[in-house]
């Protein structure tokens, strides 16, 4: 006896068994939210903090010192998080005008060629971008105005290129499933 429930691909069966669908369903919600919430909160910031910058300096005439590191900090994790949502949304840019020519088998090869050099792409720059903020942890170097640690400014690497990952293979899957091939 099956019973089938309402979210995607979600597949309960009577011996227990949860299908790879329903658990993966609730992770990419968390992802999407968790990138979504921290791309969004980190771009209004930085907007905040520039918008005030330019209010103290013309307006107040006094410094704000600090605001444009901060605004360049919360631009580095707006562009990391959005480009883990451009993966997802398949929103990156392409050679589409010469693989739309191909024939639909070639086509078909030539997408799932791509989804893999993209997520092995991402998985070299995730390993990097981990060395980089190691060795920032390892030199206990420090921001200029705020005196952070700068291994946090670059944490936004790994963890976008992470996401990125994560949503390379969900890519992956789909465009197997796509074809039958799982």
């Amino acid at each position: 006896m099956e019973i089938v429930a309402k979210s995607e691909r979600s597949v309960f069966q009577a011996t227990g068994r949860v299908e790879y669908g329903y658990h993966m369903s609730t992770i990419k919600k968390i992802v999407r939210k968790i990138e979504d919430s921290i791309t969004i909160i980190s771009f209004l910031a930085m907007t905040l903090v520039v918008f005030w910058s330019v209010l103290c300096r013309y307006v107040l005439k006094i410094p704000f010192t600090m605001g444009e590191e901060l605004a360049r900090y919360l631009m580095i994790y707006s562009i990391y998080f959005g480009v883990s949502i451009g993966v997802r949304k398949g929103s990156h840019l392409g050679i589409k005008a010469f693989v739309d020519m191909l024939p639909q088998k070639v086509y078909v090869v030539v997408e799932k060629i791509e989804a893999f050099a993209t997520a092995l792409m991402f998985a070299i720059l995730f390993v990097l971008s981990i060395q980089m903020v190691l060795q920032f942890k390892s030199t206990g170097q420090v921001s200029t105005m705020m005196r952070i640690p700068m291994y946090i400014v670059y944490l936004a690497l790994p963890i976008g290129f992470a996401m990125s990952i994560f949503h390379s293979v969900e890519n992956i899957v789909e465009k197997f499933r796509k074809e039958g091939d799982l």
